[in-house]
């Protein structure tokens, strides 16, 4: 797609014709009988193009407006971020407080977890929405803020040390909600008003309170399985992490904001957007609720939402004074982003940036010593449960079907995909696998033989239990196996990888770590999946 350059066009009051035309072409993906989308572009000062494609109400035949209103979910965070950023200008609140000075019913975790932390997901505490999981929420049920708080009070210990990891975690900016209302006495909402949405005259946008007020020009969320349209509700109604509503007219205004802000200044912009810092040094890609990165050598502040059907993407280019927002509500979320890639591919000029973060071309080598590389080959397992299986087939070492090829610096990487780097170490550290991005190498170990005999698979059974999600669930032996169970999700099998890491069938327990005393014998599992790790289930004694 050719982008065409618009030099003159930051103070022009509307685009081209023939870019008009090009723009309702990518548009028209979104059929007007179907729900679909509205669309906002920003150059300079103007909002010089507003659309709406489709249907808000499919029921009534409601069309979409620039007007309509659609419930941002996770682009929420930005005004959470930046209503943080305007009380530390204030000097009501430092990025260095540690939360239990506003939140001192929050469990002592030994660590201290900073505003910071939570602005930047770097805390460590784990996500409510996945903990919802254990309590047996109903699929029609509703989320409301005290219940997510309720989930989070129960956390007693930490997924990672504080700013040791970068994860996306919503319970940080619930959190950040109830600091603003302890700092300013006032509900989030009521701040959010009058200090982002009214002095940018941003009059269709607010925060929803509960599933029961009456929202003008609301688009119904629905999921449209190629043509096959049905009602998608909205069950999830905290805030901080979500619930603010808005429209494509709206978002353009606030998009300005990046560039020519009215509440705040350029410095407190710079510092809204600054990434965090882990640990180790690493910045990660994400400031203080906006992922700040490279997109068409160009810097991009930009963030998604995905909630029920609502599917959005809000990029700014600050140094072009462009922005480009796009609000769905038919659970689409490829389509809405090749919408905005193709936007962007019109408006963006292609820049001369890189990305700082981008890893250095390798320099393959040859291997002489072959024999020590067959002995690499086996079953590789991650803390999370990630599992990798390494062989040797046809004079070179694969995963899988995928031949590994070795570079210097002990790196070792797919012919398909060289983007993560793998290194051979130890017996006490065999496998690391370096993937793109802030965090530290993820360690995998190496795979024995699991346990088969049914006295051996004794050691596993009991039952398990933990306060910090009020969840438990027992283990026993059925035609040979493993089985777990629980009162009210059932039973389902477990696999036995080796003798420490169980993989049961449950979407939510997928992987659990024995916990052994130095007898060797086992007094708990832990929960370790993705960046979920230390939720120990204990074993009762008999």
């Amino acid at each position: 797609m050719i982008c065409f350059v618009l030099p003159n066009m930051v103070s022009a009051q509307q685009l081209p014709d023939s870019l008009n035309t090009k723009i309702d072409a990518i548009l028209s993906r979104w059929k007007s009988t179907q729900p679909g989308c509205a669309v906002s572009i920003v150059l300079g000062d103007n909002a010089v193009y507003s659309k709406g494609a489709g249907l808000a109400n499919v029921e009534n035949n409601i069309p979409i407006t620039p007007e309509t209103v659609f419930t941002l979910a996770s682009v929420s965070k930005e005004f959470t971020g930046y209503a943080i950023t305007l009380l530390a200008k204030e000097g009501k609140v430092s990025l260095d407080d540690d939360i239990h000075k506003y939140l001192p019913w929050l469990a002592d975790f030994k660590h201290k977890i900073t505003i910071g932390n939570l602005l930047h997901h770097t805390s460590g505490l784990r996500d409510h929405l996945y903990l919802l999981n254990f309590t047996g929420f109903p699929m029609d049920g509703i989320l409301t803020q005290e219940l997510a708080l309720n989930i989070i009070k129960k956390e007693k210990t930490l997924d990672f040390i504080p700013s040791e990891k970068f994860y996306y975690c919503n319970a940080n900016y619930v959190l950040l909600a109830e600091i603003i209302e302890k700092v300013t006495g006032k509900p989030y909402a009521a701040f959010a008003d009058s200090a982002i949405f009214k002095p940018l005259g941003m009059h269709h946008t607010r925060i929803q309170q509960t599933p029961y007020e009456v929202i003008k020009n609301h688009a119904e969320p629905y999921s449209d399985d190629k043509g096959h349209i049905t009602t998608f509700p909205l069950i999830y109604y905290e805030h901080g992490d979500g619930g603010v509503l808005s429209s494509a007219g709206d978002l353009a205004k606030w998009a300005r904001n990046f560039y020519d802000p009215k509440p705040g200044n350029l410095v407190d912009i710079a510092g809204y957007t600054a990434p965090g810092k882990l640990n180790n040094g690493q910045p990660t890609d994400y400031g203080s609720g906006i992922f700040s990165n490279i997109h068409r050598g160009q810097r991009r502040l930009m963030h998604k939402g995905g909630i029920a059907g609502y599917k959005n993407f809000v990029a700014v280019y600050p140094d072009l004074k462009t922005g480009i927002v796009i609000l769905t509500n038919a659970d689409d979320g490829p389509k809405t982003t090749a919408t905005m890639e193709d936007l962007a591919a019109l408006l963006v000029p292609q820049g001369k940036l890189v990305d700082p973060a981008a890893q250095q071309p390798l320099v393959p080598i040859t291997i002489q010593d072959s024999l020590s590389v067959k002995k690499l080959a086996g079953d590789y397992v991650a803390h999370s449960g990630e599992k990798i299986h390494l062989n040797w087939k046809k004079g070179a070492l694969c995963l899988d079907s995928t031949i590994l090829k070795p570079a210097k610096g002990n790196v070792w990487y797919a012919e398909n995909n060289q983007t993560i780097y793998y290194h051979f170490g130890n017996i006490e550290n065999p496998l690391q696998a370096e993937i793109p991005g802030p965090n530290p190498p993820v360690s995998y170990h190496k795979i024995i033989a699991a346990p088969k005999t049914t006295s051996a698979l004794k050691s596993y059974c009991g039952t398990y239990t933990t306060a910090e999600v009020d969840y438990s669930f027992t283990i026993s032996i059925k035609n040979g196996k493993l089985q777990l169970t629980n009162h009210r999700h059932g039973s389902t099998d477990i696999s036995l990888y080796g003798r420490d890491d169980l993989y049961p069938g449950f979407y939510f327990i997928d992987h659990l770590v024995t916990v052994r005393n130095k007898r060797g014998q086992i007094t708990g599992l832990e929960l370790a999946r993705g960046f979920t790790s230390n939720l120990i289930f204990h074993k009762a004694n008999k």
